[in-house]
C-alpha cells in the first residue's frame, strides 16, 4: 500500500519556472545563480600532489634550504 505525501514537498533540484515577465526584463537566472564547484574531499589535494610531481620547480629556494641543512647538519655532529 503506498503512503501519499501531504503538506510540502521537497523541489530539491528544480529551478522555478520562468514568466513572462523575467523574460521581459532580461533576467537571467543561470548567471545570478552560478556557484563555484564543490568538490569531494581529497580531490584538490591529489589534483595539487600530481600538480607538483609533475613539476620541476624547487618548492623551497635552494640558499635558505642548504642553511637549513647544514644548521641541522652542525647540530648533530656536535651531539
Amino acid at each position: 500500500m503506498a503512503r501519499k505525501l501531504h503538506g510540502r514537498q521537497s523541489r530539491k533540484g528544480k529551478k522555478p519556472r520562468k514568466t513572462l515577465a523575467d523574460e521581459a526584463d532580461g533576467v537571467n537566472d543561470e548567471t545570478t545563480e552560478r556557484r563555484r564547484r564543490r568538490y569531494k574531499p581529497g580531490t584538490l589535494a591529489l589534483k595539487e600532489i600530481r600538480k607538483f610531481q609533475k613539476s620541476t620547480e624547487l618548492l623551497i629556494r635552494k640558499a635558505p634550504f642548504c642553511r637549513l641543512v647544514g644548521s641541522f647538519v652542525c647540530s648533530q655532529l656536535s651531539l
